[in-house]
């Protein structure tokens, strides 16, 4: 080695050796180089203080439970594929035969239960029935064994008065309760009052009772007045041109004859025969067959019945006879009287020859 060869200690400008260097010789020489000298440390850096290591959790009380770790579900060769799970089918809330199970044998509890469209039809009407309770629309019952001071506060609260002749039966409108209705309110409302029937209930069974007897009056009334034009046109028809002659026979068979009522009073008789009714409800003087009955009779007892007395002779039918008789008479001797022409000529003929029979009766019997 020459002294101008560079030392292997130093570097080639004969500066400090490279690190370069001495790492190439220690790798080449590793056997013989002893190791190299360590290095300087940096200079130390601040250090600033680790933070304190959090608390351990606290252990869990012997007593609180401790869930297992979930298990995956096992399968077997006998559960269907994923997604092809059988459907279980959710149950009914009630079976078809829930009103049985609920009546059980009480036939009369099945039998509205029948009405029941669901179970909830059974709420609505329990709901319905609280309500009415709850709002005093349904009273308390009068106990079986009441007393005297149940009765009164049961009666107070309810409408009923104290009495029965505390009822107002006034039914306002104009209507009026009779003399003979007097009676039967009396009896209603002691019925009414003992069996506790409320003030504005016994009120409209009244007015109910009033509307049904009017309405009886005046059914009677239209049939009466049908009855007495069907009847009058019946005898027009069969009397003809007598039709007034045998009406005035009846009222004389029974002018002047009175009747006694009940208590003392004169009915004049005609008007009690001719307003009583028949059995089925027919007014007697409404019906043919009696007036006919009476106009016969009259005619027996009498046979200027038919004829009206004259004013100036009073009870004078024979007179009357005779007087129109004469007059037709008259008409005889000339051909061109209304007795022999005009509209008029036979029906003035048939009363000459009732008159004429008539005189002779009179005639017969006065022999």
């Amino acid at each position: 080695m020459s002294e101008n060869s560079p030392s292997p200690m130093t570097g080639g400008d004969g500066g400090p050796p490279s690190d370069v260097g001495n790492a190439t010789a220690v790798v080449l020489d590793k056997t013989n180089a002893p190791p190299p000298a360590p290095a300087a440390p940096p200079p130390a850096a601040k250090v600033e203080p680790a933070p304190p290591p959090a608390p351990a959790p606290a252990p869990k009380a012997a007593t609180e439970a401790v869930e297992p770790p979930a298990k995956p579900a096992q399968k077997t060769l006998a559960d269907p594929p994923p997604g092809e799970e059988p459907k279980v089918p959710t149950p009914a809330d009630w079976p078809d035969d829930w009103r049985v199970k609920m009546a059980g044998d009480d036939k009369k509890l099945l039998a509205r239960l029948e009405r029941m469209g669901s179970p909830k039809d059974i709420l609505n009407s329990w709901r319905a029935m609280e309500q009415r309770l709850s709002s005093g629309e349904l009273k308390r019952a009068l106990p079986n064994n009441y007393t005297e001071e149940e009765l009164a506060e049961y009666r107070k609260s309810n409408g009923i008065p104290e009495k029965p002749e505390d009822y107002d039966t006034a039914l306002g409108n104009g209507f009026v309760w009779g003399e003979a209705d007097q009676p039967l309110l009396k009896d209603f409302t002691a019925f009414a009052h003992e069996r506790n029937m409320p003030a504005d209930t016994v009120k409209s069974a009244l007015e109910w009772f009033a509307r049904q007897q009017q309405n009886i009056v005046d059914e009677v009334a239209m049939r009466d007045q049908r009855e007495l034009a069907e009847g009058s046109e019946a005898l027009r028809a069969e009397w003809g041109n007598g039709y007034k002659g045998n009406l005035t026979a009846v009222r004389n068979l029974l002018e002047g004859q009175t009747a006694a009522t009940p208590d003392g009073q004169p009915v004049p008789l005609f008007d009690l025969l001719m307003s009583a009714r028949a059995e089925d409800g027919r007014r007697l003087g409404n019906i043919p067959d009696v007036l006919k009955w009476a106009s016969g009779l009259s005619r027996e007892l009498n046979p200027f019945a038919t004829l009206v007395p004259d004013q100036a002779g009073g009870n004078s039918g024979i007179k009357a006879a005779e007087a129109e008789f004469a007059a037709i008479s008259a008409k005889m001797g000339d051909k061109s009287s209304d007795y022999w022409r005009g509209p008029n000529s036979e029906t003035i003929q048939a009363r000459w020859r009732e008159l004429h029979g008539l005189l002779e009766k009179a005639k017969a019997r006065a022999a």
